[in-house]
């Protein structure tokens, strides 16, 4: 994956007569020009278009099979030779080169490598990375205009946007990555004319729901990319009186304005869940509960410390040699904790895996997990433990677990490494912790 010339991108402009080539014996007479002709013609007007932009273009970029990664905020500039990409998920910039070519059809081949546009390709450390996050680096160009490109990615079928960007690309991201962080409404209702819509988000996976409560028929789902003062959706909700795509967000009022024109007087109000708690509240002193009878409970004095980066945690005290992360989930004001490699030793991958069915059964899908809710007591914080709703695994407690090669190894094998390794276990006693239960504030 780390070889030169990965990156492709097919042009298929919006223009009828460049959908086909040769398909007529004698198509150069009906068009009045050779098809060799108008493919130059076509990869000279693509090539204008995309350096056309005089700041850059915002691209909408959305990730994962059916857009189930989300969207994410990429700035993307274009000169006669080399193509310049920054993104709120990665730091920094990264310029490649590009060629527009020919296969079939005009091409847009970015031929070197780029860490930028490369970043959800990258395999990832997991089994189920080994595909990076399912990104596209090859688009159909399904229409193309200085006011707006889009694109069909050629592995996902994903559509993804080009607008032109309106001001400084560096601006531009911080103003996405605050409004990643400051938007935390998980559900919001409002009114177009007689029709309520109500609104589901996932904040994490970038995805939400729309429904007609009179009529729940009339629903959709989709994916959205953050803006600098909002969101945008992948698509219209297709059952709204009016066209309804994007908007802007207020933390004031966790109000959500429609910012498609003509619709600007369709606002949803936000809301968050009862007992939710912002990122911050989370630092402390804690008893880590577990157990699988309520008579035989344990308990093991953990730290929560602060990443200060809005979005996690470690949580010390289980083991001298490793910290567990903990992820903050937004949208529902908890902490999760998931999979994770805790470290190596003599060629074994050490991970932490999620126990589930009265620890019978175990998991390292990487979103399955345990998440933490308040009990919504301020006075005696308690954060009780629960699954995390990833599909219908009910987590339950956390495990060691031996890997050999990305591999897990048998139940047998695996007990056997971490019985002669014991360096490893929770507080030195526990390769398990059944049934975890609590986080009970103490500090």
């Amino acid at each position: 994956m780390k070889a030169k010339n990965i990156f492709s991108v097919f042009v298929l402009l919006a223009v009828a007569a460049l959908s086909f080539t040769s398909c007529f014996k004698d198509d150069d007479e009906v068009f009045g020009e050779s098809s060799s002709a108008r493919l130059q013609a076509a990869m000279r007007h693509a090539k204008a278009v995309l350096r056309g932009a005089e700041n850059g273009w915002v691209m909408d970029y959305y990730i994962g099979d059916n857009s189930t990664g989300g969207g994410y905020a990429f700035i993307v500039k274009f000169d006669s030779l080399t193509v310049t990409a920054m993104s709120e998920a990665a730091d920094g910039d990264d310029t490649s080169y590009y060629k527009m070519t020919t296969d079939n059809g005009p091409v847009l081949t970015l031929d070197t490598y780029n860490r930028v546009f490369h970043e959800f390709a990258t395999p990832g450390p997991s089994e189920d990375e080994y595909e990076g996050r399912h990104a596209d680096f090859e688009f159909l160009i399904m229409s193309a205009t200085p006011e707006l490109v889009v694109m069909k990615g050629k592995r996902t079928g994903n559509l993804c946007y080009l607008r032109p960007l309106e001001r400084n690309a560096e601006d531009y991201l911080a103003d996405v990555k605050e409004m990643r962080d400051s938007l935390i409404v998980s559900t919001g209702t409002g009114k177009m004319g007689d029709m309520t819509i109500d609104a589901t988000f996932d904040l994490e996976n970038r995805q939400a729901e729309f429904v007609n409560p009179a009529d729940t028929s009339m629903n959709m789902s989709c994916a959205f990319t953050y803006t600098d003062n909002g969101i945008r959706l992948s698509e219209a909700i297709d059952f709204a009186p009016k066209a309804v795509s994007g908007f802007a967000y207020d933390n004031a009022t966790y109000q959500l304005t429609c910012t498609d024109e003509g619709s600007s007087d369709f606002v949803m109000q936000g809301y968050t869940p009862s007992n939710w708690r912002a990122y911050d509240s989370f630092e402390g002193t804690y008893d880590l509960a577990f157990g699988l009878n309520a008579g035989s409970i344990s308990t093991v004095r953990v730290e929560l410390v602060s990443n200060n980066d809005g979005s996690t945690y470690r949580m010390t005290g289980l083991n001298s040699n490793y910290d567990i992360e903990c992820i903050y989930n937004r949208a529902r004001g908890a902490l999760e904790i998931r999979p994770q490699t805790l470290g190596e030793a003599s060629g074994v991958e050490v991970r932490l895996v999620i126990l589930w069915d009265n620890s019978q059964m175990v998991t390292w899908a990487p979103e399955a997990g345990i998440i933490f809710s308040w009990n919504e007591d301020e006075e005696n914080p308690v954060f009780n433990a629960g699954p995390n709703d990833y599909e219908e695994i009910l987590s339950e407690g956390l495990v060691l677990w031996a890997f050999r090669d990305g591999t897990a190894m048998a139940s047998e094998a695996a007990n056997s490494w971490l019985e002669s390794h014991t360096s490893w276990w929770f507080g030195g006693s526990n390769v398990a912790l059944d049934m975890v239960r609590s986080l009970t504030k103490v500090d």
